[in-house]
């Protein structure tokens, strides 16, 4: 996708560029160097590193880079390794007669082909979200890759908005209200359907700006124990639902995996003699399984009356895909408390501060004393590489962190480094980091008493719930993270809520 009206024109623009853009940078080896510009290339021009590989080679060919003289010291070593590809001065014509006929330079035939082979650039980097934000008279394209937001290229504004238009054609948006903002869900190609791809844009300052949601459907239902469980958890979580009826609540910020957690255990449960529905806004997978019904306010579908209508199709369980207002909230408990197995999800910093939320939308003390029976906190950080990690020795703040959650610090822990398999970032795939509370007795009593956020937090965690920052050391012990993802995860606490009330 190089700017389509002038493509090679371009390319000239990035190959002048390559001379300033390196010249201090560049450091290490001659294939490290190159592993360097490759992905410059490949960024700037909007093509897959492959592409950019085969292109290298091919300025290599032209004369546009070539490689430095290799001086030896006495030792055998390079002397000066940072300047061992050379940027020569060309000029435009020589580079255009060299390179106008290779094919990966010429522009894609129709937008609709350009907005496929994004999607597919951004499969190929493990992309979760792409995001096209304009930028003065350009649009920014991002990518984001194992939770962090990365720059991927910036695009022409006409061709970034020739792309939008065409995303918003594939997911039947409506376009004559361009001042409003849309949602909805892509229409893709065979070869991209193993993919659920979801859009969202939205009138912004400079324009409109346009986030794709891209949903592996083999990553949405996963065996529980992939998830990231610990044996402890996994064993508690089972135990909890078992009992058939009452009220399952997964806690966390957005894109904290809630909606895998929540679709992995119903599909855990369903044993093919369940009827299991969910109510959403919007689904987020389609399970042909399940019975989904989406919120649709311009028909009339709200999700307290698309529950209330679920409920009355004798449905053994329901997922609702989060409780964001007093209705629902109702309505969510009203169905636990007739016998049904409800699930959903709510924004939470962890399992005591999920009752808290609850409390704010008016459901009583007495209703989620009886009808709570377990709570899920989480959040996602990244794994480590496999290719690729070490180890480093503790710190002083690093042992004093594992003593105050009680572990036995390692000697050692594991640190990121960089390969191609994780593209220099040291880390490559995500792992859930849990926080698993039980609704005991005891604990039932401490809510229909009205027990403050902090003391029912402590008493959590003495009827055995490990906190969301000693699950995610034990995984540092594992080798599985490292410290510095888990301390970038946990929320700052804020005072806790007090209720008091006799009517809660």
């Amino acid at each position: 996708m190089v700017r389509q009206d002038t493509p090679l024109m371009r390319l000239v623009e990035v190959i002048h560029s390559l001379p300033h853009r390196f010249r201090d940078e560049l450091s290490g080896a001659r294939q490290a160097t190159r592993t360097q510009v490759v992905r410059f290339l490949a960024t700037q021009l909007c093509i897959s590193e492959q592409a950019a590989d085969t292109l290298f080679e091919e300025l290599c060919l032209a004369g546009v880079i070539g490689r430095r003289n290799e001086v030896l010291e006495e030792n055998g070593r390079l002397r000066d390794e940072c300047q061992q590809w050379a940027f020569n001065s060309v000029g435009e014509t020589e580079i255009v007669s060299a390179l106008e006929q290779k094919a990966h330079l010429e522009p894609m035939a129709g937008h609709d082909g350009q907005a496929i082979e994004l999607l597919r650039r951004a499969i190929q980097n493990r992309a979760t979200d792409v995001h096209l934000t304009p930028f003065g008279d350009e649009v920014e394209v991002r990518f984001r890759v194992d939770g962090r937001l990365e720059h991927y290229c910036r695009l022409d504004a006409a061709v970034g908005r020739q792309l939008m238009a065409q995303f918003k054609v594939m997911a039947s948006v409506d376009s004559v209200e361009p001042f409003r903002a849309h949602e909805g869900r892509l229409n893709v190609p065979a070869g991209l359907s193993d993919f659920d791809i979801r859009i969202t844009s939205t009138p912004v300052a400079l324009g409109e700006s346009v986030a794709l949601r891209l949903l592996s459907r083999d990553q949405i239902i996963r065996p529980l124990a992939t998830l990231g469980f610990s044996s402890q958890g996994l064993e508690q979580l089972t135990q909890a639902m078992k009992g058939g009826e009452g009220m399952v609540v997964v806690g966390g910020p957005s894109g904290a995996g809630k909606t895998t957690t929540l679709y992995s255990v119903l599909h855990y449960l369903d044993n093919g003699h369940q009827n299991i529905a969910t109510i959403e806004d919007p689904v987020e997978h389609i399970v042909p399984e399940f019975l989904q019904v989406q919120v649709d306010l311009r028909h009339g579908r709200s999700l307290t009356e698309g529950l209330r209508t679920l409920l009355r199709m004798d449905t053994d369980m329901v997922l609702i895909g989060e409780i964001r207002d007093i209705d629902t909230a109702t309505a969510a408990m009203q169905a636990a408390s007739c016998g049904k197995h409800i699930f959903s999800g709510v924004h939470a910093r962890d399992v005591a501060a999920v009752v808290t939320c609850l409390r704010d939308l008016n459901v009583t003390n007495r209703s989620l004393a009886s009808n709570l029976r377990a709570i899920i906190s989480q959040r996602l950080v990244r794994r480590l590489c496999e290719q690729c990690r070490s180890k480093r020795a503790l710190c002083e703040s690093d042992r004093e962190l594992f003593n105050s959650e009680g572990i036995s610090a390692p000697v050692a822990v594991p640190q990121p480094v960089g390969c191609d398999a994780c593209r220099g970032s040291g880390y490559y795939d995500r792992i859930g980091i849990f926080e698993i509370a039980i609704v005991q007795p005891e604990t039932a009593t401490a809510i229909a008493s009205g027990e403050g956020e902090q003391e029912l937090r402590q008493r959590m965690r003495t009827e055995g719930a490990v906190s969301l920052m000693a699950d995610g050391l034990h995984k540092v012990c594992e080798g599985i993270t490292t410290l510095e993802e888990i301390q970038t995860m946990c929320w700052p606490q804020r005072q806790p809520h007090i209720f008091k009330s006799e009517s809660q």
